[in-house]
């Protein structure tokens, strides 16, 4: 019995050992397949963080500053290893440099080479992805092949939950969508969507846009202009994005067949941008006044990010 006993013992202590592993300063619990495994953060050299999850730019592979933007706000890294954040002395990031991993250098000296750049501190804290919509799957299922085209002036509404096959807004037309109350959420579904008129939020709603196909923006008259960016959500599962610009309001939630963003001058979104598989090449004069996630990050231009 004893005996028996004793290899029950040893053999808990073996799964319990085999079930943490060290990297740098943290010690992970590996229950997650995907993402950041469930984390014991030791503090150790690394610092505690900025104490929050709340940051502007989330890169999880590549971040290169090579222009003059203005960063206001935190920014999270996964691995330092792959960070380029130019020669000269300016801070280009007003907030906390967070990064998860140092590969290729110890904590101090990442410090040293980066710690002019950022106004704040450098901590090493884990990299946790934001979510861009938390109940979009939630959305219903929807059939209809409606193509719809709006010119010229003219006004085209949608009030209840619909599925169309090309809705197309050029300049000079208006796409209206009447979200009803506060408590409801009206569901779109689309094959194509492109806007280059205006769009308009009516009633205290929500809206969710779930794009297949093709997504084009360019918000010349205004994408919910003046509006919460949080009651206007667009879901991109497509493959390609084309640019986006011109005074959008609205959540820009790209799926992982997306592997490349560019914004090259003249968007003032007002919300954030989540592409966890592309890479963000990003010049000339743009404004997020929320989040972007992506893989990478090439910044030549000068963006404003802020909170």
């Amino acid at each position: 019995m004893k005996k028996t006993i004793f290899i029950i013992f040893i053999a808990l202590i073996v799964l319990i050992s085999s079930s943490f592993s060290q990297t740098n300063n943290f010690y992970w619990f590996k229950i997650s397949n995907s993402g950041t495994p469930i984390s014991v953060f030791n503090l150790g050299d690394g610092g505690g963080g900025s104490g929050s999850s709340d940051y502007v730019i989330y890169a999880s592979r590549n971040f290169e500053i090579t222009g003059s933007p203005e960063i206001t706000g935190n920014v999270s890294l996964l691995n330092g290893k792959y960070t380029d954040i130019g020669t000269d002395h300016k801070e280009f990031i007003k907030g906390n440099l967070d990064v998860e991993l140092f590969e290729d250098s110890t904590y101090e000296n990442y410090k040293s080479e980066n710690g002019v750049h950022v106004s704040g501190s450098i901590n090493q804290v884990p990299f946790i992805p934001p979510v861009c919509c938390s109940d979009c799957h939630l959305f219903p299922a929807l059939s209809g092949n409606t193509e719809v085209e709006v010119k010229n002036k003219n006004t085209y509404t949608i009030s209840n939950n619909q599925s169309f096959k090309k809705i197309n807004v050029k300049n000079g037309g208006t796409l209206i969508l009447n979200s009803g109350s506060s408590e409801n959420t009206l569901y779109i579904k689309v094959q194509d969507l492109s806007i280059f008129g205006v769009l308009q939020i009516l009633e205290e709603g929500r809206v969710i846009v779930k794009i297949s196909d093709n997504f084009d923006i360019k918000g010349n008259g205004g994408i919910n202009v003046d509006g919460d960016p949080s009651r206007l959500i667009f879901i991109y599962n497509g493959k390609e994005f084309k640019e986006a610009t011109g005074d959008v309001s609205a959540m820009l939630c790209f799926g992982d067949e997306v592997k490349d963003i560019k914004l090259t001058g003249n968007l003032d979104l007002k919300g954030a941008i989540s592409a966890p598989e592309a890479a963000f090449f990003i010049s000339g004069n743009n404004s997020i006044s929320q989040w972007m996630y992506g893989k990478d990050f090439d910044i030549k231009g000068n963006i404003s990010v802020s909170k």
